[in-house]
């Protein structure tokens, strides 16, 4: 009986001292910040950080309300970083998910439905301001162009994270 016990005891040990990243962005929208960045984590103790910001919310055409949430998670010893933006519905349920390929490519605000890029950082050498709509419904794809007819591609993944 005492094995049982302390085989059940473990995993909860080395699951509840911390977080999951689904559950940092869940405090994230339930804080409703608009535009407020969040960072989770500690580079200097733990190697990794969550930022999240909650960019606001949006209605399409069919009338559904969703929320966008950007997340850069930086880890690892050479600080790579993961960079996504999340949509969400109202109840706060993941719908879906653009995965990017640079922190620099995330948008910086979101009006009116439009989320607002502007690629001019110290990591991109682009400096095309865009918009792209969202009242129009979920893109499947976004083109964000960077110089001349080159970009990026970004696809609209539903699976779960």
């Amino acid at each position: 009986m005492k094995k049982l016990l302390f085989l059940l005891f473990i995993p909860m040990l080395a699951t509840g001292q911390t977080l999951s990243e689904e559950q940092y962005r869940q405090k994230a929208l339930q804080k409703n910040l608009s535009g407020k960045e969040l960072v989770y984590g500690s580079w200097e103790k733990e190697e990794s950080e969550l930022h999240l910001t909650y960019l606001g919310k949006f209605q399409d055409k069919k009338n559904r309300w969703f929320k966008v949430l950007i997340s850069a998670w930086y880890w690892g010893t050479s600080r790579r970083a993961t960079s996504r933006i999340l949509i969400y519905d109202l109840k706060n349920q993941y719908v879906g998910q653009y995965y990017l390929s640079m922190v620099c490519d995330l948008p910086y605000a979101m009006e009116n439905g439009w989320l607002k890029f502007g690629r001019k950082d110290n990591g991109c050498d682009c400096d095309k301001q865009l918009s792209v709509d969202l009242k129009a419904g979920i893109p499947k794809q976004m083109f964000v162009p960077c110089k001349g007819e080159s970009g990026d591609i970004w696809e609209f993944q539903s699976e779960p994270n």
